[in-house]
């Protein structure tokens, strides 16, 4: 195995090559050729195929026979991987066998399914087309050493994927045992913090000084304060529990990879011994929750005692939860000093981003609800809202049924809670925490219960009989105790809107049954095919009927067209039908989750009456489908006759998936004149599909994969073969039916950019296969009874195996049935039965009285039915069976029966339910605590609302005194009296106390949070600061605002000062806020250098020494900032024009940079008269003397120059009148020359005879 993640060590690669003779090959192929390896041509037809990836990370492989994958994939396989691909021969077990990087990206299906960012994504997406109806299957492996319960909630964990239509199917299983859970890969952790500081803490006890530390208490936030030393800060306990200990409940669900734990610094260091800490979401609160300690995850465990100022800095692999518990087991004590005392705990991680509790704050209902008493109960209300505030200890947060001892009289055998999520959701898990409060009662209460998940509506205590109709997904085998948590995983999903808990505790020792809990979780995430809004499917359908009148054609019934009608013939067509039907086929199977039927509406609307409508997978599209309507699903039955113009709306619980939906009359008079099937319209709405999906979503980190081979890969020295886990898996079976289009897609990656150690998965050639999906006996019995043709194994609607039929055959005739499981044919011959049974009722009317609310909870009648061929039949009742629960009113009960020929009858019996109790009076919220937001109260309290529901009148009104929902109340406590009265007299009550507290503080606003100002004056800023704070009360007003440290007209020093704001109203709330100004030094020195240009005149050859001043002053620094200057000050400057530049530099670093030019010029170069022209003898060459007379030349003087090295040089024109051919000299002297030889320099010129 790979060495722990963070001190990772040399990596090596062991491959899954065994001490082999025969290497096998990997050859690299295109992406369409990779499928035709893979899929069985005689499951799937080929639509398309996709590879993505680099190339060499890819290819077919051929093992050779001593591979150790020789004999799991005989048939050679495909092999994708996040390396490269032809290391699945390597021998090599070196580094230099480990893999690498492509710097390729990752996949986003991957990122998107376990929330991680991967790289080097190798991904092959293939779309097929089924040729039959079977179970899709695969057979793969998956290798990668990081993919072990080592590396779970690693970073380092490599990712694979397996989509099947969008659903992952892809997580590792072992070969024996409870499956190897995977959790969602976490994220890279942030840095992590210290998130217990300041949290919420709990101790067993606390120990309180007396003597030297009298007064002084340890409690348990000591463990949390951020302070590691001193005996101020050290949280202890009493002896008064052998294993105290400490809880730390960080309010949130978290990532954790780390604690601290710092023991008592100056002595009893040896009091902490043995001692445990354990991770998980299990609250621990108090003294009566240490029997669930255990509950949560240990991670950690001493294995002797501690000493003085001794530090536990304990690193782990990645934990999740929200509690943390440090408990104490010192097996000796000291003269019975069983205390925990520690400096402090910290523990460190991240936020997690877990699937939602979606059921918080939702809409919840109860069987019924304990109204208060005296005493303790007086100060707290028990609704079913309780159960979803977020509350899960204390008496203020719990859920508590009404129960025998709250009013005589009053019994309730089942009591439940229900909660309407308002949508449709995908459920993984449910949290029920059992009663948990200061009294130590009651946690026995709850037992046997069951938690049901669905779509059916339970929001009043007449819903109670239809809990059942949702599904059960946990059921209690115990009795609850105090405090328990009850962590439920939903496997598989369920997607539904309803969330029951039914308690079914046998009846305590006290006489009670009640319901009472903290809190209910629902964690899920919405369905993404949500079944609202939907459209209407059916619309413009192809449609059928059994009969049509005159041009009143089925299609009529779904154009969407309330004008036109659909009308069956009638008996006075001289066409007798007994029970005409309308049906649509929506071209492929839909999930129907609302229909919506408009009756006729000029007249005749009783013509409708007891209609049945049923959705399934059999076509109905022919007048001889007449008996095979029954084969598809009932969804609703009418309970009355119709009404002209009525309109039909049907919620569809749960919802039905079908291709053919049916409306088919059922009045009592049959086929007498008058009496056909004519509606405007009929809807159907559900979400439009274009293939069959595969199933709800699978949660990342629960098993949907089981093993077809028990071996894992070992070398011979033991090492496990190319990875920590490695094992042939194959994916659970996924029902694909005849024609559907399956979209698959196999992908791997390398998660947390690990280069190091590559993953790959081998696909078997030829595995992706359909199996068959039926192993019913469908064969049919012969003699009397149903004859079917080509009796078949199909999938129903929620794709279970049934045995179907296409037709039925006339009498005497000779059909094939063929038992596909066994594989034989027999044959039986059809004798037709249509003579129907004979339905009896014990009574025509049954009429009983309520006793309970919202109707009876049992009637009894019976129905008895006779065939005369099959003798006693089996007798169905709709809507309710004898025995059930029946609202008030009148219930038509249609007892049927059907006998082996598919002959059926019916008889009905009128249940009459009479009322004799008072409206029912339910109060939102009656006791209400809301803040004042006007002046003297609150100016529209809506927080509030009683209802009143009779048995008789169904809702009626309620009339409110002193004051209504909405108006305003007065500061202090208003009692409100909810008034409710029957058609019947009868009378019922509620009240609300609705209490007004002043407890907003003021509102405060800045003119700006941060503001940033430039000094302007010696070491700060001497003007006013431009902010300013207001304040405003919702019942004082305006008020004033005080400033700390200091106010908008103070002097602020450069730097940054925070100012606090403040203000109080007069119920001494108080509100702050902060400002920081912060004073800048932004402004640069400023310069005073010479007038520019500077002239000079040179001294030397070499030019002139310059010397000048430059000053610089600032607003901050004062007047005497440093100033240099490039060159400085001083410096010999060469004839010509040159930029002295200058700078200056505040404290702040702000710095001013400004130029001038210096002039070194020639003028007063040459000594006076010169240069000249002197007369000589020709072929003479006399000495030049100062004395020497000749002519001055002004216009030579002009051109005189002087370069940087002190030379001179002369550019002139000479004129002037000279003696043709005479002999001159010509003298140059420079001021600076003079001296030695007389500094004149000379040449001679002769003048040539024109």
């Amino acid at each position: 195995m790979e060495p722990a993640h963070g001190s990772r060590g040399s990596p090596t690669r062991r491959s899954l090559q065994q001490q082999t003779t025969t290497r096998g090959s990997v050859t690299a192929l295109d992406a369409l050729t990779y499928a035709a390896k893979l899929v069985d041509p005689g499951s799937f037809d080929i639509l398309s195929a996709n590879y993505v990836g680099a190339a060499g990370a890819a290819g077919y492989v051929q093992f050779g026979d001593n591979h150790a994958l020789y004999g799991d994939l005989v048939n050679g396989c495909v092999v994708l991987s996040s390396g490269f691909a032809n290391l699945s021969l390597s021998t090599s077990s070196s580094s230099s066998g480990a893999g690498g990087a492509w710097g390729l990206p990752g996949d986003a299906d991957i990122a998107a399914v376990y929330g991680i960012n991967s790289s080097d994504a190798a991904a092959l997406t293939l779309q097929v087309r089924a040729k039959s109806t079977g179970n899709l299957t695969f057979r793969y492996v998956f290798a990668s050493e990081e993919y072990s319960t080592e590396s779970s909630n690693s970073t380092y964990t490599d990712a694979f994927m397996l989509l099947v239509n969008g659903s992952n199917k892809a997580v590792v299983t072992p070969a024996a045992g409870p499956p190897i859970v995977v959790p969602a890969v976490a994220p890279a952790p942030p840095n992590a913090t210290n998130v217990a500081r300041g949290k919420y803490a709990y101790a067993s006890s606390v120990y309180v000084g007396y003597g030297w530390d009298l007064g002084n208490s340890y409690g348990p936030e000591k463990a949390v304060d951020g302070r590691t030393t001193g005996i101020t800060y050290l949280m202890h306990t009493t002896n008064a529990m052998r294993t105290p200990w400490l809880a730390v409940d960080h309010g949130a669900s978290y990532y954790i990879n780390r604690f601290k734990l710092y023991n008592r610094d100056l002595d009893c260091g040896w009091r902490l011994a043995f001692a445990e800490v354990r991770i998980g979401w299990q609250p621990i609160t108090q003294a009566a929750d240490a029997a669930h300690i255990t509950d949560n995850e240990l991670v950690w465990k001493m294995t002797n005692a501690s000493y003085n100022g001794a530090i536990y800095d304990i690193g782990l692999s990645v934990r999740q939860g929200r509690i943390v518990t440090l408990q104490n087991f010192n097996p000796t004590g000291y003269q019975d000093d069983w205390v925990l005392n520690i400096q402090e705990l910290e523990v460190y991680g991240w936020p997690m981003a877990l699937v939602p509790n979606v059921a918080l704050g939702k809409a919840a209902f109860a069987s019924s609800v304990y109204d208060f008493g005296g005493g303790q109960d007086a100060l707290w209300t028990y609704g079913p809202d309780k159960a979803v505030d977020g509350g899960v200890v204390g008496m203020s947060t719990l859920f508590h049924s009404h129960g025998p001892n709250s009013t005589a009289g009053f019994t309730e055998p089942n009591p439940w809670l229900a909660v309407d999520l308002g949508g449709p959701y995908d459920i993984q898990r449910v949290k029920i925490y059992n009663r948990k409060t200061e009294y130590n009662c009651c946690g026995d209460r709850l037992g046997y219960a069951e938690v049901r998940i669905g779509w059916q509506p339970i929001t009043q205590a007449s819903d109670a009989p239809h809990i059942i109709d949702n599904e059960l997904v946990w059921k209690m085998t115990t009795i609850g105790t105090i405090g328990a948590l009850y962590d439920i995983p939903v496997v598989p999903v369920r997607r539904g809107r309803i969330t029951t808990l039914q308690n079914f505790r046998p009846v305590g020792g006290d006489g009670t049954q009640i319901l009472n809990i903290e809190e209910i979780e629902v964690y899920g995430w919405p369905s993404p095919d949500g079944l609202a809004p939907a459209p209407d499917v059916a619309l413009g359908k192809p449609a059928y009927a059994s009969s049509v009148y005159s041009t009143n054609w089925p299609a009529q019934a779904f154009d969407g067209n309330l004008a036109d009608l659909f009308h069956s013939l009638d008996s006075s067509n001289g066409f007798s039908e007994p029970n005409p039907w309308l049906a649509v086929d929506l071209g492929a199977p839909l999930d129907v989750q609302r229909v919506k039927l408009y009756n006729r509406r000029d007249c005749c609307g009783d013509r409708l009456a007891f209609a049945e409508v049923r959705i399934g997978s059999q076509p109905i599209t022919r007048r001889e489908d007449s008996s095979l309507v029954v084969q598809n699903e009932l969804v609703w039955k009418m309970a009355e006759y119709g009404a002209t113009g009525a309109v039909y709306d049907v919620q569809v619980y749960p919802v039905r998936r079908g291709r053919y939906t049916t409306l088919q009359n059922f009045h009592p008079n049959g086929a007498s004149p008058g009496y056909p099937l004519h509606i405007q319209e009929l809807e159907l709405y559900g979400p439009v599909m274009q293939t069959p999906p595969a199933g709800p979503p699978v949660a990342v980190g629960t098993s949907t994969v089981s093993l077809l081979s028990n071996r894992q890969y070992y070398r011979s020295g033991g090492a496990i073969e190319y990875g920590g886990y490695t094992t042939v898996l194959t994916t659970a079976t996924v029902p694909v039916l005849a024609n559907d289009i399956v979209d698959i897609k196999f992908a791997v990656a390398d998660a947390g950019g690990d280069n190091y150690f590559d993953s790959a998965v081998f696909i078997e050639a030829g595995s992706v296969a359909l199996s068959h999906a039926c192993t019913l006996d469908c064969a049919t019995r012969g003699g009397v009874g149903p004859c079917m043709v080509d009796r078949q194994c199909l999938l129903d609607a929620n794709r279970q195996p049934f045995c179907g039929a296409s037709a039925a055959r006339p009498n005497g005739t000779a059909c094939a049935v063929q038992n596909l499981t066994a594989g034989t044919c027999s044959a039986c011959v059809c004798v037709g039965d249509t003579t129907g049974p004979v339905v009896t009722p014990s009574l025509a009317t049954v009429i009983v009285t309520a006793d309970m609310l919202g109707g009876v909870s049992s009637a009894n009648f019976s129905c008895s039915a006779q065939d005369d061929q099959d003798g006693p039949l089996p007798v169905a009742y709709a809507p309710r069976q004898p025995g059930d629960f029946f609202p008030v009113g009148t219930t038509i009960v249609t007892c049927e029966a059907r006998d082996a020929a598919g002959n059926r009858a019916a008889a009905n019996i009128t249940v009459t339910v009479r009322d004799k109790a008072p409206p029912v009076v339910s109060v939102t919220n009656p006791f209400i605590t809301v803040s004042a937001n006007a002046s003297g109260g609150n100016d529209a309290i809506n927080y509030f609302a009683c209802s009143a529901l009779d048995l008789v009148d169904g809702p009626v009104p309620v009339t409110y005194l002193p004051r209504q929902p909405g108006s305003f109340f007065p500061v202090g406590t208003t009692v409100v009296s909810c008034r409710a009265e029957d058609s019947s007299g009868n009378v019922g009550t509620g009240r609300v106390y609705v209490t007004v507290k002043d407890t907003t503080p003021p509102e405060l606003a800045v003119s700006e949070a941060n503001i940033v100002v430039s000094a302007n004056a010696a070491g700060g800023i001497a003007s006013r600061v431009p902010f300013s704070c207001s304040a405003h009360d919702v019942v004082d007003g305006r008020l004033g605002v005080t400033y700390s440290p200091k106010g908008p007209n103070s002097f602020f020093s450069i730097g940054t000062t925070v100012v606090t704001c403040c203000a109080s109203d007069k119920s001494a709330n108080t509100a702050c806020m902060n400002i920081t100004v912060s004073v800048v030094d932004s402004t640069p020195p400023v310069l005073k250098l010479p007038r520019t240009p500077l002239l000079s005149q040179p001294g030397s050859p070499a030019g002139a020494i310059v010397s000048f001043n430059a000053n610089a002053s600032d607003t901050v620094d004062g007047p005497n900032v440093p100033v240099s200057c490039t060159p400085p000050s001083g410096s010999v400057f060469e004839l010509g024009t040159h930029v002295v530049t200058c700078e200056a530099r505040d404290a702040a670093g702000n710095t001013a940079t400004a130029a001038f030019d210096v002039v070194v010029g020639t003028k007063g170069l040459l000594s006076a008269g010169y240069p000249r022209l002197v007369p000589i003898a020709c072929g003479t060459n006399p000495t030049a003397l100062p004395g020497d007379v000749g002519t001055y030349l002004p216009e030579a003087a002009a051109g005189v120059t002087g370069t940087a090295a002190g030379r001179y040089g002369l550019v002139a024109r000479l004129s002037g009148r000279v003696q043709a051919g005479g002999c001159y000299r010509f003298d140059l002297r420079l001021r600076v020359c003079e001296g030695a030889d007389y500094g004149i320099r000379s040449f001679r010129i002769k003048v040539n005879r024109q």
